[in-house]
């Protein structure tokens, strides 16, 4: 076997490395990099963290590795490891979908896998969501924490197929689960899948150690950031960007949450949703010739189209579009509309685009009812950790990146659908070139705002 033949399987990981490196060649530290860089300048590290949690953040953990990857000016290290970083991103991907004992191998190589899910990490919006208070604190606060998440969940595939967890390995899932669940939403991701997989294998009488060890991993970790002066007095500091925060309910923060998530998926351009809502589409188009559930499959895809990427030309030609999707600061419900019948009409289009999507998995995975489960339970995942921002008052004061899980959901998602045995090999090509199409679209207009 000579060397080209050996590279290939890698060659995805190799692309997106240099693709990665080549993003960060122009990025520089700035805003809360600033503060990371200099927190060692007459102090040690135990101090200026103890000062964080008693002042303003939980994250111990992760501002601990920070500061001292930071600290070195001498050599770019955080640009190389974050740039690596995207190695166990893909394969983490490709490690939780790959022939793990719950979808059809569909007649596809494991490498053209791996090609389908490097367009779809492409397709996410690095350069803007990761820039949003400085290069090195936003991608270590929650890229970093994503792919370690990614990591930790390896074992659940594992037990899933029947596989063996190496002793050896026990101590990089746990130090993968600390780091991901010392970041809030993570931790609650982290929590809910271990939770449920657990309670899963009492009732199928079986028991992994690892689970139970991360359970109770991330219940610390919940509560270290439960307990924490720091997230009180950060959280009060906050206020000024929300003032009229504290006046909302459990009722008004479960609209503003569900609202504002889905508006993220809707309410302008999302190429990566727009692709998952027309795999959906297609498949259940594929699969079933009924008009009904033709058209309910294709609500989400045609949302993302009208209110999304051709939001503005559609709300110019008919103004009264912009209506049904309407939300304010403080949600779709509000004081003085509440009373209003036709107020609600913006929640009830959000809520049956979430239905159809789950209607469209259903009728896709009719065959697998588990595979279906997992896949409703991963987007649910993902919509409720961007839902949670509300109850903070930075839901809005956060921008774009705390929907990086929202966005890596759909991702798995899509990677599980690829695999499914529903498409013929042209609509499969259709496919595949309309994603690296999309792709390389997408690279190239972040590496010019990146530049």
């Amino acid at each position: 076997m000579d060397i080209k033949e050996r590279l290939r399987p890698y060659l995805p990981y190799i692309i997106l490395f240099l693709l990665a490196l080549a993003a960060h060649g122009s990025v520089s530290y700035s805003r809360d990099d600033v503060l990371f860089r200099a927190a060692l300048d007459g102090s040690d590290g135990w101090t200026f963290l103890a000062e964080r949690y008693q002042t303003w953040s939980s994250r111990s953990v992760i501002e601990g590795v920070m500061i001292y990857i930071l600290d070195i000016d001498s050599f770019p290290l955080w640009k190389i490891l974050n740039c690596l970083m995207f190695l166990p991103l893909l394969y983490g991907l490709v490690r939780l979908i790959r022939e793990n004992g719950l979808s059809e191998r569909a007649g596809t190589s494991g490498n053209s896998l791996l090609w389908f899910l490097l367009g779809l990490v492409l397709l996410y919006p690095y350069g803007y969501d990761m820039s949003t208070s400085g290069w090195a604190a936003t991608t270590m606060n929650y890229f970093w924490p994503l792919v370690f998440a990614l990591i930790a969940l390896i074992p659940i595939r594992k037990i899933l197929c029947g596989e063996k967890i190496r002793w050896f390995a026990w101590p990089f899932y746990l130090a993968a689960f600390l780091y991901a669940a010392n970041a809030e939403q993570t931790c609650v991701i982290l929590l809910a899948v271990y939770a449920v997989f657990f309670i899963w294998q009492l009732t199928e009488k079986k028991f992994q150690p690892l689970f139970l060890a991360g359970l109770i991993l991330g219940l610390c970790s919940l509560a270290w950031i439960l307990l924490c002066p720091g997230n009180q007095l950060r959280t009060a500091s906050e206020m000024s960007r929300f003032v009229d925060y504290p006046m909302l309910g459990l009722a008004d923060k479960l609209d503003l949450g569900f609202s504002s998530a889905v508006t993220q998926l809707i309410g302008s351009p999302n190429m990566l949703f727009l692709l998952f809502s027309l795999m959906l589409a297609a498949a259940v188009w594929r699969k079933y010739p009924v008009v009904l559930f033709r058209l309910a499959a294709s609500v989400p895809a045609a949302a993302a189209l009208v209110f999304g990427m051709f939001g503005r030309e559609m709300t110019q030609l008919y103004p009264e579009l912009a209506s049904l999707i309407q939300i304010t600061d403080y949600g779709v419900i509000t004081p003085e509309n509440y009373y209003q019948y036709k107020s609600y009409l913006p929640l009830i289009v959000m809520g049956m685009i979430v239905v159809c999507i789950l209607i469209s998995i259903y009728l896709i995975y009719e065959d697998q009812p588990r595979l279906g489960l997992l896949s409703a339970f991963i987007f649910l995942l993902g919509l409720g950790s961007r839902a949670m921002m509300a109850f903070s008052p930075t839901v809005w004061a956060s921008n774009t990146r705390t929907n990086i899980y929202l966005d890596f959901s759909m991702i798995l998602v899509c990677g599980l659908l690829y695999q499914k045995n529903v498409w013929s090999w042209r609509q499969r090509l259709t496919l595949e070139w309309g994603v690296g199409l999309m792709a390389v679209f997408s690279y190239g207009i972040q590496f010019a705002a990146m530049y």
